[in-house]
């Protein structure tokens, strides 16, 4: 399944894919991937739950981030990915690849 989502410059595909419209939240499960097109950065992951509002990430089980512009990679089994603030948090152990 692929949501695209224009505003946003975004494009996730996945297994599962839930838009929760009220909320503005999308989640998706099963071989997740994201391309994000504005920040030239690609996630994946087994599980992510994107809020629009928020325009918050939350990724989980095997998440990985690759920021094609500056060359860097992180895996890690949870992460939280804030577009606004241009921030990746890590939650637990976690490998950074520069």
């Amino acid at each position: 399944m692929v949501i695209i989502d224009k505003a946003n410059n975004t494009e996730t595909k996945s297994e599962t894919l839930i838009y929760s419209k009220n909320q503005e939240i999308i989640t998706a499960e099963g071989n997740v991937n994201i391309i994000d097109n504005k920040m030239n950065i690609t996630l994946s992951a087994d599980k992510t739950i994107y809020s629009k509002k928020e325009d918050i990430f939350r990724v989980y089980d095997n998440a990985k981030i690759v920021d094609r512009s500056k060359d860097i990679t992180i895996e890690t089994n949870k992460m939280i990915y804030d577009r606004k603030k241009e921030k990746i948090s890590s939650l637990n152990k976690t490998n950074i690849y520069l």
